[in-house]
């Protein structure tokens, strides 16, 4: 998946670009009902069209293959062979499959009748995922664990804070997640195992920074993650998963923002 965005200082111009787009549109669904021998297409009475130039008639039928494109985003490895997962979100969540380079997409039997998801994260033995979701676009997510087999939601989080980002051990057994605490200042990280949400507790308090969790070592027994202590300076660190005691890794001077650095390598 792709997008892009204008910077803000082309505001004026992406706006018009926009608009541009929009009437683009507009105009070429409505392109069944233009005349076969005109050269353009005429916009409906309905649409604001000042400062397009006149749409070629032909540029219909050249756009055509691309107004319909969806692309689905990656959501991970098949664990047991050599295939990739692939993502559909909507008003229910899928994962398609795919075997082989340049092949299709097929749908496989991982299925949540949920709308509101805004991720998913398989764990390692493939045998359960955990999605955040939230209620009508509030962006209050809620941490699920879902099992693949019998294909049922468990909520692991409390339901009062924004639960994001969770991370699996390897050994598939626990998940550190982001929270934000409902009235509270910064992001904290918390730990939990999935199998068991009793168990969900905080690891990491942040003062006023974003704690975001990216891995566990090969053997379970550090977490790295990052402090974002402001939008251009953050820092990288390690923490006990049994302890909590925490290790900083990049340098002392939290002006570098390490940590977006390291993600644009």
């Amino acid at each position: 998946m792709y997008s892009s965005t204008y910077p803000s200082r082309f505001g004026g111009y992406a706006s018009f670009l926009s608009r541009a787009l929009v009437v683009l549109l507009a105009l070429l669904s409505s392109v069944s009902q233009a005349s076969a021998q005109n050269d353009v297409i005429s916009p409906g009475k309905n649409i604001d069209a000042s400062g397009v130039p006149p749409i070629p008639s032909s540029l219909a039928h050249d756009v055509q293959p691309y107004i319909g494109m969806y692309g689905l985003p990656l959501a991970g490895w098949n664990p047991e062979k050599r295939e990739i997962w692939l993502k559909g979100l909507s008003t229910a969540t899928w994962i398609s499959r795919v075997g082989s380079p340049g092949a299709m997409p097929e749908v496989s039997s991982i299925y949540i009748p949920a709308g509101g998801i805004y991720d998913i994260y398989i764990q390692p033995q493939g045998k359960y995922l955990a999605y955040t979701r939230d209620l009508n676009g509030d962006e209050s997510f809620n941490l699920y664990l879902f099992d693949l087999v019998a294909h049922k939601s468990t909520l692991l989080s409390d339901g009062k804070t924004r639960s994001t980002e969770p991370v699996w051990s390897n050994a598939g057994d626990k998940i550190v997640y982001s929270s934000s605490p409902s009235g509270g200042k910064g992001v904290n990280l918390r730990l939990l195992n999935p199998f068991d949400p009793k168990t969900d507790h905080p690891l990491a308090q942040s003062s006023s920074g974003y704690f975001k969790a990216y891995d566990w070592s090969p053997d379970d027994k550090r977490i790295v993650f990052c402090d974002f202590s402001s939008n251009t300076a953050s820092s990288l660190w390690l923490i006990d998963p049994e302890t909590g005691r925490k290790t900083i890794v990049s340098p002392s001077d939290r002006s570098v923002d390490l940590c977006a650095t390291r993600s644009k390598r």
